[in-house]
């Protein structure tokens, strides 16, 4: 399994299809119409990963999963991860996560936060210590 840097020619569709998708039936949006859903999340996405670490798993030139992480003051923000179906339960999640951080440089200081509600994993997270912060999306510190 080789983990890459995200590459917008290779990966978009993989990356936009997948979170998209996968955030569409989650709690957050279930009764939103597509309308408004899909453009509004459309263009987070972008500015997510226009600021943020996205690594991808490429199993010999199959695209496996991703994760969509950003470093904040005092804080690691993960965005989003996913994993196809196939892929999952042999730690693939775990080895992006642990290579974003390493990338990001966490510190024991670091609160770890998600932003995003992704019931495949959202468990796991709140396990390892994670907060579900859903206005953790770095906008404030944007305006300052």
């Amino acid at each position: 399994m080789n983990l890459e840097r995200y590459d917008a020619a290779r990966h978009d569709g993989f990356v936009y299809g997948g979170w998209l998708a996968g955030f569409r039936d989650s709690p957050t949006w279930g009764k939103v119409s597509t309308d408004i859903y899909y453009p509004y999340q459309r263009a987070l996405i972008h500015d997510l990963l226009r600021r943020s670490v996205c690594l991808v798993a490429d199993d010999a030139g199959v695209l496996a999963g991703f994760v969509v992480m950003e470093r904040h003051p005092g804080a690691i923000a993960l965005h989003w991860a996913s994993v196809k179906r196939v892929y999952r339960g042999d730690g693939l999640a775990r080895l992006l996560v642990a290579a974003a951080l390493a990338e990001l440089d966490q510190s024991a200081e670091d609160r770890l936060v998600f932003t995003h509600l992704n019931p495949p994993y959202s468990r796991f997270f709140e396990a390892g210590g994670w907060e579900y912060r859903p206005g953790h999306l770095g906008r404030k510190e944007r305006r300052k």
